[in-house]
């Protein structure tokens, strides 16, 4: 297809200025001229006002100066009424402009080949131009202004903005702004759900399109924060941000960054924080005023740089360790963490200067466990159990143990014992006591270090008064001391006796009983058997009593005088028979007792002392005779007793004889 070219010129053209079928004017003469095919230029007409060919294929109104195609009243120039079609370009020119309109590789160009914009208009106005820069303008003549694609909003609200639709028409949102703000909002509830300010350079997501306090998300650069949520009008519920001061990130819940440097302020409510520090702690603050601002936050809980928790605490104890985990809690008078189930408080741990306390709130036992499996409880009475789960005293400890007991060294094997205490401490005197308590009274049993090498001895200790009294020891050499109101009684070796000057006791020799002194050593002739006091009642002795009586021993030795003779006669005629008045009141006057008191036979003591008296003679000087005096313990009273020492009488009276 030939583009069309309407020629015009003054006298007829030459054959050089046309192609086949194409028209030429000649203005000054009014004559339309044409190329046939043979390459003639020919005339079509001479002086026409209007040529017409085919009524509307191609008018030409002369008298307007006007070319029509399709159409028999061409209204331009050049007025094409269908569809034209050419195979290169469709320009348009004036003096100043030229314009194009072409299909090049399959792609349909328009435009100017100039650096004037190319402009878009409805209803005689112009509504987009594209300018020589490329620059896209939408109610701009001037697009290079704003940027690359401008849209000049034909009022200031949503319905001047730029809209995008889906497919089907059924939501489509749009973007906005105003002198102050920027909106993203829906097209179809009018909701502003984004707002970028412009002049704060803050951020609003948000379900409303009106003021701030309501933003679930907001972007500000006071405090360098982005707020989100709120818990009513007073103002944004949390905060992320920077202290604007020192510049550390915060987290603030129900607050965010004061007015003044290091600050925080609230929106309504007390608030609550999250902040770091040089040291990489992660702290947990409040902020305790409501509705306030550049308040300083109250720390309440941190986990510092090595993962410890900290609770009212800002620096680990000194349980700290590198690679230990440490929780410290630490109130300004007292600590407790409480333990919950099902929101139910049942026990929890307790510190304060002057205890420590680990409790249960219920009747349940409170067990301690190792390896999985439990060791110790105490029930809900206090009874305390090792090794067992049934508890039937204050304190039940059971193990099994299989090593057989021995009389040597077993005591002194901790794996092989029930209990085993040791006071590390040593030292001369130093003790492994246990306390036993009744009522305001005391009793201690337990090993008192002497100093040495495995020389600990065990004591029994009693309730003396004030002070605890020493009752009973076994030494560390087996010896055994008994201590009663400032007695002591002592079994060492084969002896048991009273230590002391007036001490005395028995030795328990191989088939025999023998006297000991006051420091346990076999003793001869020096210790009584009873006394005037205190007598024993009878005696039973198969083989009777030897008295000693070896010459080697004895002095002075006569014969009997005559006045010792006639007391000897007179002895003989004052043995009687008699009864003890304590037994007759004993056995006779006692209406319990079946019993009669007996008749003895011998001497009374104060006849045998009237003889010798008879005689001139001292019966005290004879060993045959006895008178002990004493001063009664209960009620200070001096009292005596004679007696007679029947061996010695009988062989004074056989003398005279």
């Amino acid at each position: 297809m030939t583009t069309i070219k309407l020629k015009n010129g003054s006298g007829a053209p030459a054959a050089s200025d046309l192609v086949q079928g194409e028209p030429a004017l000649d203005l000054t003469n009014k004559r339309l001229y044409t190329e046939d095919s043979g390459g003639t230029v020919i005339e079509v007409g001479t002086n026409p006002s209007t040529l017409t060919v085919d009524t509307t294929t191609l008018v030409v109104d002369a008298t307007n100066n006007r070319v029509g195609v399709g159409t028999a009243s061409p209204a331009q120039a050049l007025d094409v009424v269908g569809t034209i079609k050419g195979d290169s370009t469709f320009l348009l020119s004036n003096a100043t402009t030229s314009s194009f309109l072409q299909v090049s590789t399959n792609i349909l160009q328009f435009g100017t080949s100039s650096s004037d914009p190319v402009a878009f208009y409805a209803n005689n106005a112009e509504r987009m131009r594209i300018d020589s820069s490329g620059n896209v303008g939408i109610g701009s003549t001037n697009p290079s202004v704003y940027g690359k694609t401008a849209l000049v909003q034909t009022t200031n609200a949503s319905t001047g903005g730029l809209a995008i639709v889906d497919s089907t028409s059924a939501q489509s949102a749009k973007l906005w702004c105003d002198t102050t703000n920027v909106y993203l909002s829906s097209g179809n509830t009018g909701a502003d759900p984004l707002i970028l300010n412009a002049g704060g350079g803050n951020v609003k997501i948000s379900t409303n399109a009106g003021n701030y306090t309501d933003a679930l998300l907001t972007t500000r650069n006071n405090g360098n924060a982005i707020d989100w949520g709120h818990t009513n009008t007073a103002g944004y519920g949390s905060t992320l941000g920077a202290n604007a001061g020192s510049g550390a990130p915060f987290v603030g819940l129900s607050c965010g960054a004061g007015t003044n440097s290091n600050t925080f302020r609230t929106y309504g409510i007390k608030g609550s924080l999250i902040t770091t520090d040089n040291a990489g702690s992660l702290l947990f603050s409040r902020v305790t005023t409501a509705t306030a601002d550049n308040q300083s936050p109250t720390e309440s809980m941190r986990i510092d740089g090595s993962g410890n928790l900290l609770v009212n605490s800002t620096s680990a104890g000194a349980l700290a360790a590198s690679g230990r985990g440490l929780i410290d809690v630490d109130g300004t008078s007292d600590s407790a963490i409480e333990l919950k189930a099902g929101g139910s408080t049942y026990g929890y741990l307790y510190t304060s200067s002057s205890q420590f306390r680990v409790a249960n709130l219920t009747a349940n036992p409170v067990t301690f466990f190792t390896n999985n499996t439990e060791r110790m409880r105490i029930d809900g009475s206090g009874n305390v159990g090792i090794g067992t789960s049934s508890l039937s005293a204050k304190l039940s400890i059971h193990n099994s143990i299989a090593t057989t007991y021995s009389t040597t060294g077993y005591a002194a094997t901790p794996s092989n014992s029930m209990l085993y205490l040791h006071n590390t401490h040593g030292g001369s005197n130093t003790a492994s006591l246990i306390n036993f308590r009744a009522g305001s009274g005391d009793g201690v049993i337990g090993f008192v270090e002497g100093g040495g090498t495995n020389d600990a001895d065990f004591v029994i200790q009693t309730d003396g008064g004030s002070n605890g009294v020493e009752r009973f020891r076994i030494s560390n050499s087996g010896d055994t001391f008994f201590y009663a109101n400032g007695g002591e009684l002592r079994f060492t070796g084969h002896s048991f006796y009273r230590p002391g000057a007036s001490g005395s006791g028995i030795h328990l020799s191989t088939d025999k009983v023998l006297p000991a002194n006051e420091n346990g050593s076999v003793s001869d002739n020096t210790e009584d058997l009873g006394s005037a006091t205190h007598r024993w009642n009878d005696a039973y002795i198969t083989n009777g009593v030897t008295t000693g009586s070896d010459e080697r021993y004895k002095q002075d030795i006569s014969a009997l005088s005559e006045a010792e003779t006639r007391v000897a006669v007179a002895c003989k005629g004052l043995l009687r028979k008699w009864r003890w008045k304590d037994r007759v009141e004993a056995k006779d006057n006692n209406l319990d007792s079946d019993e009669v008191a007996r008749f003895h036979f011998g001497i009374v003591a104060q006849d045998l002392k009237a003889a010798f008296e008879a005689e001139g003679l001292d019966a005290g000087r004879y060993g045959m005779f006895m008178h002990d005096t004493w001063t009664d313990e209960e009620t200070g009273e001096e009292r005596d007793r004679m007696g007679v020492r029947y061996s010695e009488l009988l062989a004074f009276i056989i003398a005279a004889i």
